[in-house]
């Protein structure tokens, strides 16, 4: 079965944004997580087709040394309350699931924990943090793994590619 900890809800903002923040990531949003075993299951098999891997270093996704420095760095800027609203560093998606994540920062003091838009392909993209050993264990229908848009290049904040993507129901690169 699925955790239920796959995303939680967006980064909260204000005085006490910083512990707000760390008990926010706490708590996913277990909504969130059964529309994801919903939108994964094959059809004849039951959603128990994932499990998860809590351990970053068995984390198989396509992030780069360089990528994963500069997700740690607006980590590190975001926990130490800075206003930041960086660019997206990556694209991960799954070629045949339909689900689109950009991400902009890795928690430095849980790395295995990713901060972006996540599109689970089914019309509410929404901000919110990511558990990048689950993603690594992520398969679509066809079996294929989560992959990274190497063509991707981004042009705009964060905040503006969530605001196009509630609007239009995904998100747009």
């Amino acid at each position: 079965m699925l955790p239920d900890r796959l995303i939680s809800p967006s980064r909260p903002s204000g005085v006490n944004a910083k512990r707000r923040h760390r008990t926010c990531r706490a708590h996913f949003t277990s909504t969130t997580a059964a529309l994801l075993r919903i939108f994964l299951a094959t059809p004849g098999k039951d959603a128990s087709i994932m499990s998860c891997i809590t351990d970053v270093t068995a984390c198989s996704l396509p992030i780069s040394a360089t990528d994963r420095e500069r997700l740690l760095e607006n980590g590190a800027h975001a926990a130490a309350g800075d206003d930041i609203d960086p660019f997206p560093v990556l694209k991960l998606f799954t070629p045949d699931a339909g689900a689109t994540w950009l991400l902009t920062e890795i928690d430095p003091d849980d790395p295995e924990i990713a901060f972006g838009l996540c599109d689970l392909g089914l019309g509410t993209p929404e901000l919110g943090y990511v558990a990048l050993g689950e993603l690594a264990t992520l398969r679509g229908r066809l079996g294929l793994p989560v992959e990274r848009d190497l063509n991707f290049q981004p042009d705009r904040p964060l905040s503006r590619y969530a605001h196009e993507a509630r609007a239009r129901g995904r998100i747009i690169t």
